[in-house]
């Protein structure tokens, strides 16, 4: 559903603004459709930006951010975006609740960015349904809705909910949704704007592996952990391993 064309042909998009959001999953979020109305000169994304109270919001780098309306001045969005960032507890208020359960009542397709997958699953609306949220919250989220099927994935897309753990990952959900519903070539025309070359999958992890880590401060310890973990069924002799890296074992036993 998360990708389906809406039959008027513009995909119109209600986008909550919470207290302390990040600013960089809102563009993440908001660039890429913006720029494929620009490329085809069509209205293809439609959006209004809300507060709970029709105030600016200040963002958690400080800024303000201008809205268009309160969320409750608009009667029904056919999609619905959550932003929210820091302190996710603490916006998850009795009357934004109530308005996500009412939009999910009249069958609005309801996603997240960032934390704002904790307000959605206090909602119930993510019960049920495969989720994610940034890296920092993945284990209390799991914890406090053990009814959520939480995954690590950079974002989630499963029937009428989508999920995006925030910042850049967002903009590869941004560019999911264009290709699932304008194709492939529009998508990567949306990315080489913002000189984003492959787009990545919704499974990506979110943070490197231990050897992609240790790989930026000793490339050669990096490859001996990466031949390492390929060959964990059968452990191969340690000279082996410093050979396959360029290095002497007792370098390799020292690093």
């Amino acid at each position: 559903m998360f990708g389906d064309q809406p039959p008027s042909g513009t995909q119109r998009l209600g986008i909550l603004l919470l207290n302390r959001f990040s600013t960089m999953a809102l563009s993440s979020v908001l660039e890429p459709l913006r720029m494929s109305n620009a490329m085809t000169g069509k209205n293809l994304y439609d959006w209004s930006i809300l507060s709970t109270d029709g105030k600016p919001v200040q963002a958690s780098n400080g800024m303000e951010n201008l809205v268009n309306a309160s969320m409750d001045t608009h009667q029904h969005f056919p999609m619905i975006v959550v932003c929210a960032s820091y302190d996710p507890q603490l916006v998850a208020t009795r009357n934004v609740l109530l308005w996500l359960r009412r939009q999910a009542r009249h069958g609005a397709i309801i996603g997240a960015v960032d934390t704002g997958s904790y307000v959605l699953a206090k909602a119930g609306l993510l019960d049920s349904y495969r989720a994610t949220i940034h890296w920092e919250h993945i284990d209390s989220f799991s914890e406090e809705f053990p009814d959520v099927e939480t995954v690590q994935d950079i974002f989630v897309t499963d029937r009428n909910r989508f999920t995006s753990a925030g910042a850049t990952a967002s903009l590869d959900m941004s560019l999911h949704l264009i290709r699932a519903q304008h194709g492939p070539e529009l998508a990567m025309q949306v990315a080489e704007q913002f000189i984003h070359y492959g787009i990545r999958d919704s499974h990506a992890p979110q943070r490197p592996g231990t050897a992609e880590r240790l790989a930026l401060h000793s490339p050669k310890l990096g490859k001996a952990l990466g031949f390492m973990a390929e060959n964990m069924e059968e452990p191969v002799p340690t000279s082996l391993i410093a050979n396959h890296a360029g290095l002497s074992t007792r370098a390799l036993e020292r690093l």
